[in-house]
């Protein structure tokens, strides 16, 4: 066998080692990951992000969970997956702290971005919303052909009550067109509109429609600013013109 084929046959069997503890290393990372998901769903413990890629086995946990709760998973993990440590990056919330389940929607026209915050009951709820958010972006917020970006940051918590928000924002998006500087939160039963709208004209057009929509349902906190608290018609002010003055030979 030539020196050539040789060398080449060398390289190859490497390639193949290689390739080979890739795709190992994957495996056991995927292996890892679904068993802690498993592990998760078993303990109810919810909203709880895992990082297993490169991370052999000492993944990283990142959330929020009660203490007991915390500890709950972690005797699980250990005993159900083959992991050496547990890098812990999950904040303890005390367990009197009381929840209320609710939306604060700003939407930055400038950025094309959308904001959202809350606290909801479980990840079902929280992927309903974003995706009526989706919907209602699409078909509301689209007219100028920029691109828009959805910044989520919901937590949850199991105490709260279910309430299903997607249906509000399918509905508040249709009514909040004349509203700029946007932060609206709905929670407790209310509807708290926050913002800028141009003129008292395009503030009685936004609340007839939120009323329309919302008044059956929720109590409306008009918080609404005019951008021009006195429309003033200019053309129509008469304005006395001014002497010339006179002219003295000099």
């Amino acid at each position: 066998m030539s020196r050539t084929k040789s060398f080449a046959i060398f390289i190859l069997i490497i390639i193949i080692a290689i390739s080979l503890m890739q795709f190992q290393k994957y495996y056991s990372e995927n292996q890892l990951s679904n068993c802690i998901s498993q592990v998760l769903s078993q303990t109810g413990s919810q909203g709880i992000e895992i990082i297993a890629k490169d991370r052999g086995d000492k993944p990283i946990l990142k959330g929020k969970l009660y203490l007991g709760e915390k500890e709950k998973l972690f005797v699980s993990i250990y005993k159900q997956c083959e992991v050496e440590e547990i890098q812990d990056f999950i904040e303890i919330t005390s367990e009197n702290t009381v929840f209320i389940e609710s939306i604060n929607i700003q939407i930055d026209y400038f950025n094309h971005l959308v904001n959202v915050k809350g606290t909801l009951k479980n990840q079902l709820a929280i992927d309903d919303l974003l995706e009526s958010f989706n919907t209602a972006i699409r078909d509301n917020l689209t007219e100028s052909n920029e691109e828009w970006t959805l910044s989520p940051n919901i937590i949850i918590s199991r105490k709260v009550e279910s309430i299903d928000f997607s249906i509000y924002v399918t509905l508040l998006f249709t009514a909040i067109d004349n509203i700029r500087a946007t932060d609206i939160t709905i929670e407790n039963n209310q509807l708290i509109l926050n913002g800028l709208v141009r003129n008292k004209e395009k503030e009685i057009e936004t609340m007839d429609k939120i009323y329309q929509l919302f008044a059956d349902e929720l109590t409306i906190v008009n918080q609404l600013e005019l951008v021009i608290k006195n429309n003033i018609e200019i053309e129509k002010i008469e304005i006395e013109p001014l002497p010339l003055p006179s002219l003295d030979n000099q």
